[in-house]
């Protein structure tokens, strides 16, 4: 079993990739604390998987195109990437110590699950060794299959395997759960979760995913069009969004968002429908509201927020909860509102926003205070 001593840190220092594509420039300055795991989160071509190839030497720095003359056309960064205390911004791959495992398992297709962990398997590690990281990871079955004969699941698990086998001191993981149902990707996230306890890496997952990065991650930076918007724990991400375009993105948890916003001396009104409540800030230009704290009111605020009207239907079973499904014109979607225990549908619902479930952004993005 791999120790703590064993995991390394990683440093993106004023790391800067420019395509000549027309593709955003991507940058990054961020540190990955030894043994942490550590998400990059965003929409695709946001530059998520640009940053994993910096840090596993699939684009390495402009010290490696002055030695490499020959290949100039190709994609080099700027700053420094340090791993482990060390400037590596300009070595192979080879000399990293990081294992990549892609969204595609990339096995060789020729070669069983056997052959293909061979491969992977350093000097000095036991026959036992190797045995006792199969049984963990569900796969000892599998062992004279091809990749043809496996499952997608499966392949990443094998994949999984061969990065944990390597003498690597760091995971990286690019959009490994995109090919797997939901079941699957629970699966190989509480997998990872386990494997992690009990063989420490430094982790580095990129995902768009969020629910699986959300379960996983230690820390989580947020990127978007090659810019990073925010980094944080899962819970803080959820909870406090600095940007706009976080908040907005964090699905299911945020569902709506409101613009055309007018103040009113009693709160704010957004088209036909009026919230009542505190005074917005001054600036505010846009408006996100996580639908999960939005709760049923009897009309009269108990606690700090807006009251507002909407129309219901027939309560319905949402994960064996009943709810109302609501509609207000302003949204872009219904919300789900739990039904109270002792109460009665109506076609008109009193609906309460409480204070820490709606946030406030100014034209460019950024978080207003209130």
């Amino acid at each position: 079993m791999s120790s703590e001593s064993e995991c390394v840190s990683i440093a993106f220092e004023q790391i800067r990739v420019a395509y000549a594509t027309g593709h955003y420039p991507i940058s990054a300055d961020f540190a990955v604390s030894p043994g942490e795991k550590f998400a990059i989160l965003g929409p695709s071509g946001g530059g998520k998987s640009t940053l994993i190839k910096v840090a596993a030497g699939l684009i390495r720095g402009n010290g490696a195109r002055k030695r490499r003359f020959a290949l100039n056309s190709s994609v080099y960064h700027s700053g420094k990437l340090i791993i482990g205390g060390q400037d590596l911004s300009d070595a192979e791959p080879s000399a990293r110590a990081i294992s990549l495992i892609s969204q595609h398992s990339n096995l060789y297709p020729h070669l069983t699950v056997r052959q293909n962990l061979e491969l992977a398997k350093p000097p000095g590690v036991t026959k036992e060794h190797v045995f006792g990281l199969l049984e963990e990871l569900g796969i000892g079955h599998l062992l004279d299959r091809r990749p043809s004969d496996i499952s997608g699941g499966e392949a990443q698990r094998v994949a999984l395997a061969k990065a944990m086998l390597r003498p690597s001191c760091c995971v990286a993981f690019d959009e490994p759960m995109s090919g797997l149902d939901q079941h699957l990707r629970i699966g190989l996230t509480t997998l990872i979760r386990q494997v992690h306890r009990r063989h420490p890496k430094t982790l580095l997952l990129v995902s768009h995913d969020q629910e699986s990065t959300l379960g996983l991650a230690d820390r989580v930076a947020f990127l978007h069009q090659g810019q990073i918007l925010q980094i944080s724990t899962p819970k803080d991400l959820v909870e406090n969004p600095a940007h706009v375009v976080v908040a907005s993105a964090i699905d299911p948890f945020f569902r709506v968002r409101l613009d055309e916003i007018v103040p009113t001396a009693s709160g704010f009104q957004v088209g036909p429908v009026s919230f009542k409540g505190p005074c917005l800030p001054t600036g505010v230009r846009s408006l996100v509201i996580n639908t999960r704290k939005v709760y049923r009111g009897n009309g009269g605020l108990q606690t700090p927020g807006w009251e507002t009207e909407a129309n219901t239907e027939r309560p319905s079973f949402v994960g064996g909860q009943a709810v109302f499904a609501v509609s207000l014109p302003c949204s872009d979607s219904d919300w789900n509102i739990p039904q109270m225990a002792n109460g009665e549908c109506t076609s008109l619902l009193c609906l309460v926003v409480p204070q820490d479930g709606l946030f406030a952004f100014d034209g460019n993005g950024r978080r207003l205070k209130y």
